[in-house]
């Protein structure tokens, strides 16, 4: 058997690490029409 070496992630360059992702609750998401072509809108309460 064989085992793949494990490099820790500090030294990984960052295009190699994942990116963690949270949701916020605070954004809303809607689905717009606009000139016969649909969008997805994401409202932010923090940048208005």
């Amino acid at each position: 058997m064989s085992f793949a070496p494990t490099v820790p992630s500090q030294l990984l360059s960052s295009a190699q690490r994942p990116i963690p992702l949270k949701a916020r609750a605070d954004l809303t998401i809607e689905q717009i029409h606009y000139q016969g072509a649909g969008s997805w809108v994401i409202k932010d309460p923090v940048a208005l």
